[in-house]
């Protein structure tokens, strides 16, 4: 019995300081975590295009042009005015004139008026706000296209970064919290684990083939842009 007795004991000691670790599984699936849209920030034609799918591109690079030969000349008028109020401010400012103030005043106006000329002329340039690729597909096609303000021009999806999505069974995913540590490996990579922790787990059931599922997203890193949407495996 005082044998029996010590082997429970050690038996409890082991399994509280060195518990059998629980795992569940799921099959996993690679979504992008990072995409924005490029759009147009003002009504326009797109009049140049220099960026075609499956392209990389870094943050600030120009993926197209709008036509701005007008802003341009607008630009130019509103420059010319600026410079003639300027030289009327002088000449009244020379002489004592009570009008120099509100010449003053006509001359601000038109240098903000500059600025925001100049501002609409950098829009024209439709830039990516991230390092990515391209995926909209036949985007050279789009020259010549009208494009309203807001309108999307192209997609930029971010390759630094991925999410990876375990589908769960139903009657596990009470055991799944935030910040649970996964593994998971792609059938495009057997030989390779990614492993972090799980940001979220979805609030709502996906019904499959016979089987409901809750979705558990663990993000990665994938600066070597090895990681593909679609890629599937096991976590």
């Amino acid at each position: 019995r005082m044998a029996m007795a010590v082997i429970a004991a050690v038996v409890v000691l082991f399994l509280v300081f060195v518990p059998l670790p629980m795992r569940v599984s799921g099959d996993a699936t690679v979504a992008p975590q990072h995409m924005v849209t490029v759009a147009a920030p003002v009504d326009g034609n797109v009049e140049v295009v220099y960026a075609h799918e499956g392209q990389r591109v870094a943050a600030g690079d120009v993926l197209g042009a709008l036509n701005d030969w007008q802003w341009r000349t607008d630009l130019v008028a509103i420059e010319a005015k600026y410079q003639q109020a300027e030289q009327v401010m002088e000449n009244d400012l020379a002489r004592g004139s009570p009008q120099a103030g509100a010449d003053r005043a006509q001359a601000e106006y038109l240098r903000a008026e500059i600025a925001r000329a100049r501002a609409k002329l950098e829009s024209a340039q439709l830039r990516s706000p991230i390092a990515g690729i391209v995926v909209t597909p036949n985007l050279q096609n789009d020259a010549g296209k009208h494009l309203d303000a807001g309108a999307p021009f192209a997609q930029v999806l971010d390759l630094n970064s991925a999410v990876l999505q375990v589908a769960v069974s139903e009657r596990d995913a009470a055991l799944l919290h935030s910040g649970e540590k996964a593994a998971i490996k792609l059938d495009s990579y057997p030989q390779r684990t990614w492993r972090n922790a799980i940001s979220v787990v979805g609030p709502e059931a996906q019904a499959g083939e016979g089987v409901r599922t809750f979705t558990a997203e663990v993000p990665v890193e994938n600066p070597d842009a090895v990681l593909r949407v679609g890629m599937t495996g096991r976590a």
